[in-house]
């Protein structure tokens, strides 16, 4: 796996250039806010059936649409992202309570201008391979490469882009109504931009009532960086790109 890495990150740009409102401090300071976003359900269901057309899960047609607009602002074509993944892959850690999830960096090659579904084959590729090597911890990631440090930005990527879609036990206990509240800011941020992909109905898969259509998608953002309206913009943006890839998945 250190060998699949290496090789995998070898020579990966140092930082992604995305244009902020503010002058990158010297040292992270990690403030940061969230947005929450609810995808509207007609373009949810487009989504979920443009992923099963082409072969891909609804977790990478949304990498793919994330990645394009990265390229867009920053006019960068070899994108470096995070992503966590859950790394309960061994039957002793499934029922331990605690934050396990590892880091994975998916570093993706958007040159030649391909189309959409060309790209979605790319970052097929890249997923698989990562999650096939996904047990090296992010740690001993960084200390194979030896990348340069700066205490201004996260080594190998500043961006994440996750899924939170294991499966959701219904939440009942007598005598209590119970809602799950996700997504709520602490103040603080882990990355330059973190999000979240809640999809509801690949959470609740198998449970007797009928699973919700929706996504939920959290924007973490550090507050150093940038502006409220800034990332309300990307967002719009967002949303505008991926109907565009559901209405036609083979332009550029």
């Amino acid at each position: 796996q250190r060998a699949y890495w290496a090789q995998q990150l070898a020579e990966s740009p140092p930082i992604l250039e995305l244009p902020a409102d503010h002058p990158r401090p010297p040292v992270q300071s990690f403030r940061g806010a969230a947005v929450r976003v609810e995808l509207p359900i007609e373009l949810c269901e487009a989504l979920r059936a443009l992923s099963r057309s082409e072969g891909v899960t609804l977790f990478m047609t949304l990498l793919a649409a994330f990645l394009t607009l990265l390229q867009r602002y920053t006019g960068q074509s070899d994108l470096c992202v995070g992503s966590g993944v859950a790394n309960r892959r061994r039957r002793e850690t499934e029922g331990l309570i605690g934050m396990i999830v590892n880091t994975v960096a998916l570093r993706t090659d958007l040159a030649g201008n391909p189309s959409f579904r060309e790209l979605l084959g790319r970052v097929r590729k890249v997923a698989l391979g990562a999650y096939a090597h996904e047990d090296l911890p992010f740690s001993d990631i960084v200390e194979t490469l030896h990348p340069d440090r700066n205490l201004s930005y996260m080594p190998l990527y500043q961006v994440m882009f996750s899924a939170h879609d294991s499966p959701l036990p219904q939440l009942a206990l007598p005598g209590l109504a119970i809602d799950l509240l996700e997504g709520i800011s602490n103040g603080s941020a882990k990355s330059d931009l973190n999000v979240v992909v809640i999809p509801r109905a690949e959470q609740h898969m198998g449970q007797a009532s009928a699973a919700p259509a929706g996504i939920t998608m959290v924007w973490e953002y550090s507050t150093d960086l940038f502006e409220a309206s800034t990332v309300a913009r990307v967002v719009e943006s967002y949303e505008t790109l991926l109907r565009g890839v559901v209405a036609d998945p083979g332009q550029r």
